[in-house]
């Protein structure tokens, strides 16, 4: 669900649990250069065929503080377990989404570098 301060709201239940492709291309079509797929529950590092996902908080990696602008934006509470945000105008030129979904409907989420293979864009 778009809201009007760029924020993208995805809720997993039932169909989006198991539709990986359908919740990639809504994504993408609100904007957002995403790739969303079944890796395995915490399985670092992550290897996804065409994306190079950057390890969290760590030298080289993604900074906390981007991820927090990219995936909770203004929200400052918890997140459910089976929900989270996406603000598109917080993700910097370059870079993309990952959606890790878990067997169970909980999630994990990356950064990954925006490439045609990886994001669509």
């Amino acid at each position: 669900m778009s809201q009007q301060d760029g924020g993208v709201r995805v809720a997993l239940r039932g169909a989006q649990i198991r539709d990986v492709a359908g919740l990639q291309d809504r994504l993408r079509g609100d904007g957002i250069p995403a790739r969303v797929a079944r890796i395995g529950y915490l399985r670092p590092p992550l290897t996804v065929p065409g994306c190079h996902v950057f390890a969290d908080w760590i030298p080289g990696g993604i900074s906390k503080t981007l991820w927090l602008n990219v995936f909770y934006g203004p929200h400052t509470g918890q997140q459910s377990n089976h929900a989270f945000w996406i603000y598109r105008s917080a993700i910097p030129r370059g870079l993309g989404v990952l959606v890790d979904i878990y067997y169970d409907g909980t999630f994990g989420l990356y950064m990954v570098k925006a490439a045609l293979q990886c994001t669509g864009t």
